[in-house]
């Protein structure tokens, strides 16, 4: 079967089409037996709309591939917004480390009133904040799962890799992006999909939360909730 050309386009909330398809699947699959089933067609609308557009799938597919043509067609303005972005990282991680360096050595909050040792993935300007103990948990995954070179083949070398419980259908699930190089560049944490309240994304040194919830982040990756999951998660690519 031909896969979609729009698959690999992402949605406000960082989250593909591709994705969100199995969302909406998952959403219409769990509302069959209540007094609120929804068809395909309105669950995709629903996806549409808790990713970060407020308009019905289609129209929210057009917007995608509008915005897409809009970087393609006018690559300085791209570029300067890639400086921008990168000016704010790089400011962000004179802060981290002001805040957590300790002996050339950084240290972050685990969550639990402690600290624990970090570092750039691979020690790549685009690599993840990192603990030791979660880059061994993916690298040693990813071999499982075939490797990079075979993984890398299958989304124009950009590995996504889905924790998600077996069975679950909550859609509480862990997301890290690889590059074909092996480099962690992206991790996501999704809480409960049909109660949907917030996201969590790090990208280097930074964190941002979208959604809809007032919450407070108290550590700054969730490394120790990701340990302690993996032994009852099933990776699996995206």
């Amino acid at each position: 079967m031909k896969t979609s050309t729009i698959d690999h386009l992402k949605f406000p909330s960082g989250r593909t089409v591709l994705r969100c398809k199995d969302d909406a699947k998952k959403l219409r699959k769990a509302s069959k037996n209540t007094d609120n089933y929804l068809s395909y067609s309105k669950a995709l609308d629903v996806i549409a709309q808790n990713n970060g557009i407020e308009q019905p799938w289609d129209k929210a597919l057009s917007q995608l591939t509008k915005n897409q043509e809009s970087a393609q067609n006018e690559p300085s303005l791209f570029d300067w917004l890639k400086g921008q972005v990168k000016n704010q990282q790089s400011h962000y991680k004179k802060l981290v480390h002001q805040n957590f360096e300790y002996n050339n050595e950084l240290y972050i909050p685990n969550g639990e009133g402690d600290y624990s040792k970090a570092y750039q993935h691979k020690k790549h300007p685009d690599g993840l904040l990192i603990t030791q103990e979660v880059a061994q948990i993916v690298e040693a995954d990813i071999i499982k799962l075939g490797g990079l070179d075979k993984l890398s083949k299958l989304h124009d070398g950009l590995i996504q890799i889905i924790y998600e419980k077996p069975g679950s259908t909550s859609h509480l699930a862990h997301e890290f992006h690889v590059t074909k190089d092996g480099v962690i560049v992206y991790y996501c944490r999704s809480l409960p999909w049909l109660g949907y309240k917030a996201e969590f994304h790090a990208r280097n040194y930074e964190l941002t939360r979208v959604g809809i919830s007032k919450g407070h982040v108290d550590s700054f990756l969730h490394w120790t909730g990701f340990c302690l999951w993996h032994k009852i998660l099933t990776p699996r690519v995206a």
